[in-house]
């Protein structure tokens, strides 16, 4: 591997000069004299590991994505991705007095095409449900609790006045949070006849430090599908929503580690290429050693269609 990167081409002699004089001096060398050298470094192949997405939602049925984590600078491609899904674990959800091992089934309105579905046991609010996986000789385990759901106030639209658009914007959202500290959300929408399921925004999820027990109002783009096409989207309209849209909108309310599982990710991915970025730590609440999530949600969801207001 071929890895460009500046460097000093005059060393500044060892301590010659003491306190900020050597750093001062270190870094006007290093901004006004530095060159480009090509350094070949042999980085080493990481261990492949067992990757959990897994959710358990309101009113819904269980279902878990499994696959093997790949190298960084593998090629990818869809075949390639495909064959990382792990078909042959047995997965089995609890809610403590009733258990089911989950079917591996097609779906191929998500990516990847596969994954472990239940059909018994439903979520439902203030419940805590376990999680137990046997794949490739090893065992996973996590838990994760349904919060009971924060119902929204309401939901409008608003067109963005600081681009010569009138017909996009953004929709606003109000609700008030409980008076009990350790509320987590995570937001999604979706364009009625356009989307194909409910998009998360790239800031997708809060806590309730700062708007404990307050009325919030909020704002948020249009969640995005990430297998989409913007090539030709030029002016990064797809964030907007359009005038004449008809826009829903879920609030989830989410446990403690489902949300820092979710924030680590968009904080991880906010650095970028980065090199100057603090490495992020991503919170997993899976045990055994596996990457990913096990994360049970409530929700509250409206409507509106978007209308030009002046």
């Amino acid at each position: 591997m071929i890895i460009k990167t500046l460097i000093l081409c005059v060393f500044v002699a060892k301590r010659i000069f003491f306190g900020w004089e050597l750093y001062i001096i270190f870094i006007s060398f290093f901004l006004l004299y530095s060159c480009e050298k090509e350094i070949e470094v042999d980085l080493p192949d990481s261990d492949s590991k067992i990757v959990i997405e897994g959710y358990i939602e309101q009113d819904s049925f269980p279902y878990i994505y499994i696959t093997r984590s790949t190298p960084y600078f593998e090629q990818v491609s869809l075949a390639t991705l495909i064959n990382l899904v792990v078909k042959n674990a047995i997965v089995t959800v609890s809610d403590g007095q009733i258990s089911e091992v989950l079917d591996f089934i097609e779906d191929t309105t998500q990516f990847p095409y596969y994954k472990y579905q239940g059909k018994v046991i439903k979520g439902q609010p203030g419940k805590t449900y376990y999680l137990n996986i046997n794949a490739e000789g090893k065992t996973y385990t996590s838990y994760t609790t349904i919060p009971n759901p924060v119902k929204l106030d309401s939901i409008n639209f608003k067109v963005d006045k600081t681009i010569d658009k009138d017909s996009l914007g953004y929709i606003w959202f109000y609700f008030i949070d409980p008076d009990t500290l350790g509320n987590y959300y995570r937001i999604y929408t979706k364009v009625y006849n356009q989307d194909r399921k409910f998009f998360h925004p790239f800031a997708s999820v809060a806590e309730d430090k700062i708007i404990n027990a307050k009325f919030v109002e909020f704002s948020t783009y249009r969640g995005q599908d990430p297998v989409a096409n913007f090539e030709n989207d030029t002016n990064n309209y797809r964030w907007y929503f359009h005038v004449g849209d008809t826009i829903l909108f879920n609030l989830s309310s989410i446990d403690i580690h489902t949300y820092n599982f979710w924030n680590t990710i968009e904080l991880d991915y906010a650095g970028g290429d980065n090199p100057f970025s603090a490495p992020i730590t991503i919170k997993t609440n899976i045990e055994g050693g596996a990457l990913g999530i096990w994360g049970g949600y409530s929700y509250d969801f409206d409507t509106v269609i978007a209308t030009y207001r002046f």
